[in-house]
């Protein structure tokens, strides 16, 4: 195995890949299952009041007891989807095949009893190229359990009086090839698909970060925040969105340099979103300026992390090119709301923008709020 493969990011993509491929399994079981169960609710309803009529309830409740099945292995899976273990979606996966092939296994014994034909039997074995499996040898195992399925209906229908002829056989043989052609060409198609999603959101990722920091940039945050805005707003939570600048930043890549300037640039983000952490989403939004979005948190506990990030910065003691003691420090305008309907993200950023120039303005390094006051004006860099 070469090393791009042993790669944790290589681990990961594979763990999504099959998350993927279990998700689909799931969704195609109960997307045939619960159609079936219907469709045959209402083809033997429809049937059995003219042909068999006392045997009815043999079809039907069965059927309707499936569909609640499928109700119960959808709960399952809601509950289960988002785990991070592989084996919960294989489990699931199979668990349902065997509980969808036993159901027709029960109804083939009927149409054998009732009809002499092995169809249903088939549809069962034809069902099984519909779900993906991933290995050869798993078709394989699957196929084993429906001979021996095969096996227990054709002893089943032997004491209920019926007989197996040539035909059958060919017919039984045939849906096992056709549903072992299918299986791999469904399989094939399906992983080439999978693959090209990961591409394509590898790609997008890759677009919604800044190459220098590592931070999202605001196409990225704006997208990581959608689903919170939503909750915020039904919630009527308290939002922050902190703009931050690095004060004098051209006077200090003029001094020292572009290239230094980058590395001043990835040392600041890198403090930020440290001490920021899993509090709120860090990003960068363009040259010296950054954007933090918080939620969840009181007034004074935003306040109290924006002025953090200040002094965590100004801590960093960066040297800067203003003055001969001069350090790296930033200004920040902090805009604090509670969220509503009326109300959007593009709408905070432009407020926490006017605090920003406004904190410029007054003398920079320092935190500027529309709810609160800065507790003491630091030491100013000029």
């Amino acid at each position: 195995m070469t090393e791009e493969r042993r790669s944790p990011k290589n681990k990961n993509n594979r763990k999504l890949f099959w998350e993927n491929i279990a998700r689909v399994n799931l969704h195609r079981c109960f997307v045939c299952s619960l159609s079936l169960a219907v469709a045959l609710s209402i083809i033997l309803i429809l049937v059995n009041t003219v042909f068999l009529n006392d045997q009815l309830v043999h079809f039907v409740l069965p059927a309707a007891f499936f569909a609640v099945g499928c109700g119960a292995f959808s709960f399952l899976t809601y509950v289960t989807i988002n785990s991070d273990n592989r084996e919960y979606f294989d489990a699931e996966s199979y668990a349902f095949i065997g509980f969808t092939f036993l159901y027709l296994c029960y109804l083939t014994v009927l149409t054998i009893k009732y009809y002499n034909s092995f169809a249903l039997y088939c549809v069962a074995v034809l069902i099984s190229a519909y779900v993906i499996y991933s290995t050869t040898t798993q078709y394989i195992i699957i196929s084993g359990v429906e001979l021996l399925g095969l096996a227990v209906i054709i002893v089943i229908a032997g004491k209920a009086g019926s007989s197996i002829d040539f035909s059958q056989i060919i017919m039984i043989v045939a849906a096992h090839c056709f549903s072992f052609i299918l299986s791999r060409d469904n399989y094939t198609m399906r992983t080439e698909i999978t693959r090209q999603e990961f591409r394509a959101k590898a790609e997008t990722k890759q677009a919604e970060r800044d190459p220098l920091t590592g931070l999202i940039n605001r196409r990225g945050l704006e997208r990581e925040i959608a689903p919170i805005w939503k909750v915020c707003v039904k919630q009527s939570q308290l939002v922050g969105v902190i703009i931050i600048d690095i004060d004098h930043f051209k006077k200090y890549n003029d001094g020292f340099g572009h290239v230094q300037g980058d590395v001043c640039l990835k040392q600041v983000a890198a403090r930020i979103a440290t001490t920021v952490g899993n509090i709120g989403f860090t990003s960068r939004i363009g040259g010296e300026e950054f954007l933090v979005f918080l939620y969840g948190l009181e007034e004074d506990e935003m306040f109290n992390l924006a002025e953090k990030v200040r002094q965590d910065v100004e801590g960093l003691r960066i040297q800067h090119a203003t003055a001969k003691n001069a350090v790296v420090t930033i200004s920040l305008g902090l805009d604090i709301e509670t969220a509503s309907p009326d109300m959007n993200f593009t709408a905070l950023y432009g407020r926490a923008d006017k605090l920003l120039y406004k904190a410029k303005q007054i003398g920079r390094n320092r935190v500027i709020c529309n709810r609160k006051h800065q507790i003491a004006p630091p030491v100013i860099n000029e």
